[in-house]
């Protein structure tokens, strides 16, 4: 695990909220623009709700990060 558990709380929820967004903005798109658009958001959702649910982020792996609060001593 390399992310708080407010951070994950907050990644869980943004990540559902920008899903059923899409849901809702797909019923209605009018162009191919729009749903591709639309579908980068439901993308970037599915990802913040994966890494929220998991408690593990890649990007934060890869340079080494670790928040201080996750630091044993």
């Amino acid at each position: 695990m390399n992310i708080t558990p407010i951070e994950r709380l907050g990644r869980a929820v943004l990540g559902l909220a920008a899903v059923i967004t899409t849901v809702i903005l797909l019923a209605s798109a009018g162009s191919v623009l729009a749903v591709v658009l639309e579908a980068l958001l439901a993308a970037a959702g599915l990802d913040l709700a994966i890494t929220g649910a998991l408690g593990h982020c890649p990007l934060y792996q890869k340079p080494g990060y670790l928040p201080a609060s996750l630091r044993r001593p």
